[in-house]
């Protein structure tokens, strides 16, 4: 059994105050996937509410309007939304601002963006799971290891059914009743629960 079998149990007990945590965030991550399926990234208002929803611009420290026109993040939208399927490791490449950052939070939320059955990786996921920081040694170790974080973040979440998570999936649908992926249904339990 795995070490946060436990939380599952915790989350389905509080599932109420969960539903209330999270209540906001799924309109608004509807939103989001409503703009950028028609309009992929061509969406003024896509754009603004990714980065707000996600708290992109505190993430990178960067300003509204820079991260906003960011380039590079407009054309790696671009390439995802034309179909071009990028590992987590070359979008974190394409999103490092070139201060010896690795954001694979935010890689990980473009990736989930243009594809929702991609998990998103974030510090609330990362505590859930018990999974190592990508804390120290030069750019490329900690690249290294998020792309292992990432990867077996995603292999967790392809084993849902053999480690209970897929429970959370049925949770999550008896307070909502929304045309979201599996694995976005799981991010939000757990993403409420961090937040009690």
């Amino acid at each position: 059994m795995c070490d946060w079998q436990s939380e599952i149990d915790r989350i389905d007990e509080n599932r109420r105050r969960i539903f209330d945590a999270i209540r906001s965030g799924v309109g608004y991550y509807l939103e989001i996937k409503r703009f950028f399926e028609a309009h992929k990234t061509d969406s003024t208002e896509f754009r603004e509410s990714f980065l707000n929803f996600y708290q992109i611009n505190r993430a990178i420290n960067l300003n509204r309007n820079r991260a906003y026109r960011n380039p590079d993040l407009e054309n790696l939208f671009k390439m995802l939304a034309d179909g071009e399927e990028l590992p987590i490791g070359e979008v974190i490449r394409q999103l490092s601002p070139g201060n010896g950052a690795v954001h694979l939070s935010f890689a990980s939320k473009v990736l989930h963006t243009n594809n929702n059955d991609l998990p998103i990786y974030d510090s609330k996921v990362r505590e859930f799971f018990h999974l190592p920081t990508v804390s120290g040694g030069n750019w490329e170790t900690r690249l290294d290891r998020a792309v292992e974080n990432y990867e077996r973040l995603r292999e967790i979440y392809r084993n849902r059914s053999r480690n209970r998570l897929d429970s959370l999936e049925r949770v999550f649908e008896e307070g909502f009743s929304v045309e979201i992926s599996d694995v976005k249904k799981i991010d939000f339990m757990i993403w409420g629960y961090g937040r009690l």
